[in-house]
């Protein structure tokens, strides 16, 4: 289901994880020839992404948001999902 870009942060290792208007998350890697974003890898790149659409794998497969997904993904991004928690990530777009 294609979901909008509402923000990014960091993970644990530094790549960049997209905030969806659902609540989910999603990374968005610049990982060459596999995945090729080089609009990632600068604040405004990620700037003029905002807004666009991307596949949501979790919402496809109807999963809540309160489920922790798999993987290295911190577990707030599922838990604390609204828009007022994303602001004390801070730091870049």
């Amino acid at each position: 289901m294609e979901r909008t870009i509402a923000g990014y942060y960091q993970d644990d290792e530094d790549h960049w994880v997209a905030d969806l208007g659902c609540g989910h998350a999603q990374h968005v890697r610049h990982n060459p020839p596999a995945r090729t974003r080089p609009w990632v890898l600068s604040t405004e790149g990620r700037a003029a992404h905002l807004g666009t659409a991307l596949n949501c794998v979790r919402c496809d497969r109807e999963v809540p948001h309160h489920v922790i997904p798999a993987g290295p993904v911190r577990f707030y991004v599922e838990f604390f999902h609204a828009p007022s928690d994303r602001a004390h990530r801070g730091g870049p777009l």
